[in-house]
């Protein structure tokens, strides 16, 4: 496939990823019913990503700005938190759901830990990964972040303070999850030291 084609491909499934994040990032009533089987599409799309950034030759085509940026957005998202569906009927549908939205939490840490293996990163705009750290938690820790579903409950639980390293650290310590835990702590030391 050429590298156009590729590019192009990448391009709109970064527009699905991050319609998808945002979409679960709002909190409605009506955002359970309308979110179903999202976790497989966030799956199948990080899988996309993941097998792109094992391979040389189309490696520099994720360095996009947006593509970068939606998968250290996912970071920030934590998908235990994403709201069960309400109806008792859909709650082993609700809970596939969230297997492939962990799923998808681990590839796309994957994928960042191999991107940030290279300290001298450049997306294609010039933003290097203090600049692309702090323009993600710049904008998902003021208004959007305050609205993050919490999984189980209906009061809002998340902090305005919520930065990376945290939620990094929150993944590396959670220890039910041996892959992202792994993963996530490598990509806490490539980004933190």
């Amino acid at each position: 496939m050429p590298c156009d084609t590729i590019s192009k491909v990448l391009h709109s499934l970064s527009t699905i990823w991050s319609d998808t994040l945002n979409f679960h990032m709002l909190s409605s009533k009506k955002t359970a019913s309308k979110t179903r089987n999202s976790g497989i599409v966030m799956f199948n799309i990080s899988a996309i990503l993941l097998i792109t950034v094992g391979r040389n030759e189309i490696q520099e085509l994720v360095n996009t700005s947006a593509t970068v940026t939606n998968l250290l957005r996912f970071a920030l998202l934590d998908p235990d938190k994403v709201e069960q569906k309400s109806k008792q009927s859909e709650v082993d549908d609700s809970l596939c759901d969230l297997r492939h939205w962990q799923a998808a939490l681990s590839q796309s840490l994957q994928c960042l830990a191999t991107l940030t293996t290279n300290s001298n990163f450049k997306t294609e705009d010039g933003k290097c990964w203090d600049e692309i750290v702090t323009d993600v938690e710049s904008k998902t820790t003021s208004k959007q972040a305050s609205k993050i579903r919490s999984f189980g409950f209906t009061s809002q639980t998340a902090s305005p303070s919520q930065t990376l390293f945290n939620s990094l650290d929150r993944l590396a310590n959670n220890m039910t999850d041996p892959m992202c835990s792994i993963v996530a702590s490598r990509v806490k030391e490539n980004l933190f030291g």
